[in-house]
Parts: structure tokens; C-alpha cells; sequence
């Protein structure tokens, strides 16, 4: 399915898939991938609690001391 779009006088602006709202579609409110617009905006994947779970157990294990090699 598209994914609904409208123009603004802002520019285009694209729909989130999770929160609903309209934001423009740049880099400022979405990630991107092969130049198009993740189906989320920054906010709602940022805060994301899987996405949270994500980051947490990245700075987890960079912190973990290295393990000697034996």
C-alpha cells in the first residue's frame, strides 16, 4: 500500500505509520533508506522500547571488559 502523502507549503510531507501525524518528508523527522523515508518518524522509533532495548544492550556490551584471549 502507499504510503499516504500531501503538499504542504512546508514541501511534501509524509505520514508516520505509528503515530499518524504528518511531518515533512527531510532528514530533520525521518531516517532514510535508498532515499526514501522510514515508515516511522525519528520520534516514535527513538522511543520505541525495542528500539530503546536496542541501544541499551549495544552500550552494554561495548562496555563489557575485553575477554583475554587464552
Amino acid at each position: 500500500m502507499a504510503r499516504e502523502r500531501r503538499i504542504t507549503e512546508l514541501g511534501e510531507e509524509v505520514k508516520c505509520a505509528k503515530c499518524n501525524d504528518f511531518w515533512p518528508a527531510d532528514s530533520e523527522f525521518f531516517f532514510f533508506n535508498r532515499g526514501k523515508p522510514h515508515s516511522w518518524c525519528k520520534d516514535c522509533y527513538v522511543n520505541d522500547d525495542k528500539m530503546k532495548a536496542k541501544v541499551r544492550r549495544y552500550i552494554d556490551k561495548s562496555r563489557a571488559p575485553a575477554r583475554a584471549a587464552a
